[in-house]
C-alpha cells in the first residue's frame, strides 16, 4: 500500500507542475505569495496537489498543512500524519530543497549557473531521515513517527541542474544505508523544468510497512 500512495502523491506532483504557469513545483511559494501574500514552502503542494488527491483516494488528512521545520531559506520539511480508507495509519514526511538559483535574466528566467548550492544535499541529514523509516527514534524525536502508523513515506522534491538530478548522492545514500535490506522500496521520478529554465525536478519516495516480512 505505501508504494501505491508514494506513485499517486508523485501522480499528482507531477501534474501541479504543469498547472502552475511560468512558475512550476520550484516557485510554488511565488504562487501563494500572489494568493495569500506569504511565501509557506510546501503550502501549495499540500493544498493543491496531495491533499486533494489524497481524499479522492478516500484517505483521512489534515485541511491544513502542520507547522513546517525550516532548516534554511529553501530547505523546509514537516510530518503529515494520514490515515487510509482501511483505517490503517500513515506518516509522510515532505522535504524540499533546491540546489540551484533562478534569476531573472533580460525578460526571462534563468538557471544562474554560477552560483552552487550543494551544500544543502549535506544540510538535508538524508541518511538519518531515511534510516528513521525502520528505527523510528532516530536523533531527532521530535520528529519520530508514531509507533501506531502501520506505513510510513518519506518524499523529497528537489531542484539541481545535473542532467540526472541528485543522482550521485542518492547512489551514495543507497550504499551506506542498504534500504532494501530493511523492507524500503524506493521509487524517483526525473523531468526537465519545461519552462526553459534549464534545471531538472527530482521526485524520490521511500515507503516502508510494519505489516511486511522485513529482511533481518
Amino acid at each position: 500500500m505505501p508504494k501505491a500512495l508514494a506513485q499517486e502523491l508523485i501522480s499528482a506532483l507531477v501534474n501541479l507542475d504543469s498547472q502552475l504557469t511560468g512558475l512550476g513545483l520550484y516557485a510554488s511559494n511565488e504562487y501563494q505569495m500572489e494568493k495569500s501574500g506569504r511565501r509557506p514552502y510546501l503550502q501549495v503542494e499540500w493544498n493543491m496537489a496531495m491533499c486533494p488527491r489524497l481524499e479522492a483516494l478516500g484517505y483521512t488528512v489534515p485541511k491544513s498543512l502542520p507547522s513546517c521545520r525550516w532548516v534554511h531559506r529553501d530547505k523546509v520539511e514537516v510530518l503529515v500524519q494520514i490515515m487510509s480508507p482501511d483505517g490503517t495509519n500513515c506518516d509522510l514526511f515532505l522535504l524540499r530543497t533546491s540546489v540551484i538559483k533562478v534569476r531573472r535574466f533580460g525578460s526571462g528566467y534563468q538557471m544562474d549557473r554560477h552560483v552552487d548550492h550543494q551544500k544543502r544535499w549535506d544540510e538535508l541529514n538524508m541518511d538519518s531521515v531515511v534510516a528513521r523509516l525502520w528505527s523510528p527514534a532516530g536523533n531527532r524525536p521530535s520528529y519520530a513517527y508514531q509507533k501506531t502508523s502501520e506505513n510510513r513515506v518519506v518524499l523529497f522534491l528537489g531542484f539541481d541542474k545535473a542532467e540526472r538530478p541528485f543522482h550521485a548522492e542518492l547512489t551514495r545514500l543507497e550504499k551506506q544505508l542498504r534500504w532494501s535490506k530493511h523492507g524500503v522500496e524506493f521509487l524517483t521520478k526525473s523531468w526537465l523544468d519545461p519552462y526553459g529554465r534549464n534545471f531538472n525536478n527530482l521526485i524520490a519516495c521511500w515507503t516502508y510497512s510494519h505489516t511486511s516480512d522485513t529482511p533481518s
